[in-house]
């Protein structure tokens, strides 16, 4: 299973990239937004660059499970699993899926300090911290487009959102404003699951952002305060934040990540407003979670 679901990732990455390819070099009809955003086009062949980082990201851990999980490992593995790490990792960048982006490294973060943790002594992680940080700064002075892209999302200001549905701060602000004015009025119960759209046009139209008015909230937490009130949302929480905690507690990694990639990409996006985001949420949840119990079955039978 996890085997084909990195297979269906990879394949559809070599797809998006040649179709994007061919579009820019041979057919040559790229319109200018196109041509500006051509990295963060390139997956738009098949979804949305918001959605397909996730996918790449999944598909990275499971690389990466499916590497350490082999107990030995032929040169051609090592190098192979490096090449297709290191592929999806920079499209995951050039795709300009933000959040996705900021997950990879932080998981990358956790894991470099754990294997150096294990391995060495704290001179390393300070080291190897050092150089990420030196990296990072190299980085931010490349000039890449998806790199502006990032520096525009961290450095939103929430004074004079504009009704502009192409300026990209009030795309990113202004459902905020509507949203946080609605979860206001109706924090305890939410406003039901048939009547969010229509709650959020309501405050798009009194905040004289009536341009952004096809937008939703932009974040998970936000949408579920407004739909089922505080304890739609603390139940949400819940049923992410307890099996995070079992996931660390029994060492189960692979679903200790994904939870992760879940919990911080809803920060800045509505994931399951998609049936993309509900298929990656709702099938490797379970996949994960029985898989975690079988497993734990499975030992107190052989003990």
């Amino acid at each position: 299973m996890l085997k084909a679901f990195v297979a269906g990732v990879l394949l559809a990455a070599v797809i998006g990239i040649g179709n994007a390819l061919y579009k820019r070099f041979i057919l040559k009809n790229l319109s200018e937004f196109e041509l500006n955003n051509f990295y963060i086009e390139i997956p738009h062949l098949f979804m949305s660059h918001v959605y397909f980082g996730l996918y790449m990201v999944l598909a990275i851990y499971m690389l990466i499970f499916l590497f350490l999980k082999q107990k030995e490992k032929s040169r051609f593995q090592k190098l192979l699993t490096s090449v297709l790490v290191s592929f999806l990792y920079v499209l995951v960048f050039t795709s300009g899926s933000f959040m996705s982006f900021i997950v990879l490294v932080l998981s990358t973060g956790l894991l470099v300090c754990y294997f150096l943790y294990e391995h060495f002594k704290l001179t390393y992680i300070v080291i190897a911290l050092l150089v990420v940080v030196g990296a990072a700064g190299l980085l931010i002075n490349s000039g890449h487009p998806s790199l502006n892209r990032y520096k525009q999302r961290i450095f939103l200001s929430f004074d004079n959102v504009e009704n502009d549905q192409y300026n990209y701060s009030s795309n990113r602000v202004g459902p905020l404003v509507a949203g946080f004015s609605v979860a206001k009025d109706n924090w305890l119960w939410g406003v039901g699951t048939s009547d969010t759209e229509k709650a959020m046009e309501a405050s798009y139209i009194e905040h004289g952002l009536d341009q952004l008015i096809h937008l939703n909230t932009h974040n998970q937490y936000l949408d579920f305060l407004i739909t089922f009130g505080i304890f739609g949302l603390a139940l949400y929480l819940l049923t992410l934040l307890y099996p995070l905690y079992i996931s660390i507690k029994y060492k189960y990694y692979l679903y200790t990540f994904f939870l992760i990639l879940i919990l911080i990409s809803g920060i800045t996006e509505n994931i399951l407003a998609s049936n993309k985001g509900i298929l990656l949420y709702a099938l490797f949840n379970s996949i994960f979670a029985s898989q975690f119990l079988y497993g734990k079955t499975s030992n107190a039978e052989n003990t």
